[in-house]
């Protein structure tokens, strides 16, 4: 049975886990099949997309279970605004590339371009079609872009604004899914994440917690251990 609340790291290929969270003799190529058994979902990383190819997708889904989830953040080329015509270019090659993952992915993650300005119609395009297909997070690169304009194509879309846990405040409310990212934290902070969270999700909206910090891939079991004491 699919978790109620996705948990788990941004990534799995990270050197310094061989030896910690990896056995010290375990092969690189098996590292995803042992991230699937220890946690229950992952967000792809958007730097690890160029270097993917449709024979790796078919891996991931032949080392994992049913049941594993995955979050897709967005490659730079679909999260950097401009024209309409190029983003759908864009997303067709990409959208055939993770066609096989598309039963087990949860859904995606838009991280804007932090270098560019407010662009309202494109993203309002992109949206469109992206949310067309599964449900979608925004990461909005900075104050500049939280106009009431922006913002309402992000309700107009139901699209979530991701929630940084170090931010002050809670996750902006609406929207069909909602990732919370987190750099750090004991355990209390964890439960705070997870009860915050949780208070978000109504009806059959989607939420995850996953761990944007390397160092720690602990945290995100700790983080489900507390999930699953919650009946989260």
């Amino acid at each position: 049975m699919t978790e109620p609340l996705l948990i788990g790291m941004r990534g799995w290929e990270h050197a310094a886990w061989q030896g910690n969270f990896y056995p010290t003799e375990l092969p690189a190529d098996w590292r995803f099949c042992f991230y699937s058994n220890r946690l229950r979902s992952v967000l792809l990383p958007a730097e690890m997309w160029p270097a993917v190819d449709a024979d790796q997708v078919r891996r991931w889904l032949e080392e994992c279970d049913a049941q594993f989830r995955f979050v897709l953040e967005l490659p730079q080329a679909l999260a950097r605004p401009g024209d309409a015509a190029q983003f759908d270019a864009h997303w067709a090659g990409f959208r055939a590339l993770i066609e096989p993952l598309h039963a087990s992915t949860t859904g995606l993650l838009l991280r804007v371009d932090a270098a560019a300005p407010p662009q309202r119609d494109w993203l309002a395009h992109a949206l469109s079609v992206l949310t067309s297909d599964k449900p979608v997070c925004v990461d909005l690169p900075s104050e500049t872009w939280h106009t009431p304009s922006v913002l309402a194509v992000l309700n107009d879309t139901g699209a979530g604004l991701c929630w940084h846990t170090d931010a002050p405040g809670p996750p902006r409310p609406g929207g069909r899914f909602m990732l919370g990212l987190t750099r750090g934290g004991n355990a209390k902070a964890l439960r705070r994440h997870i009860e915050t969270l949780a208070a978000w999700q109504q009806g059959d909206a989607l939420a995850g917690l996953f761990v944007d910090a390397p160092g720690h891939p602990g945290m995100a079991e700790e983080a489900r251990i507390i999930a699953k004491i919650l009946g989260r």
